[in-house]
């Protein structure tokens, strides 16, 4: 089923954090699938820490940081994204 494969991807992108912490296109790989898997809270928390830890290049996150936070009912805080 989807899900189940998004469940998989989420940790196989979650394991690969691991081995190279901070990798900003594993980043993009895990939060686009969260997104699609509409883990709306888990996306909040990985593009968080996508964000700290790839300042350089926390355009490519605050899209999935606003988008969150706008599914979880918190749009005034997105739309400060």
């Amino acid at each position: 089923s989807q899900a189940k494969a998004i469940d998989i991807s989420v940790e196989s992108y979650r394991r690969c954090l691991e081995i190279r912490p901070g990798v900003p296109f594993i980043y993009r790989a895990l939060l686009a699938v969260l997104w699609e898997g509409k883990k709306y809270q888990e996306l909040l928390e990985a593009s968080k820490k996508a964000i700290d830890d790839n300042p350089g290049s926390k355009v490519d996150f605050i899209e999935y940081h606003s988008r969150a936070l706008d599914a979880l009912g918190r749009t005034e805080e997105a739309v400060k994204y």
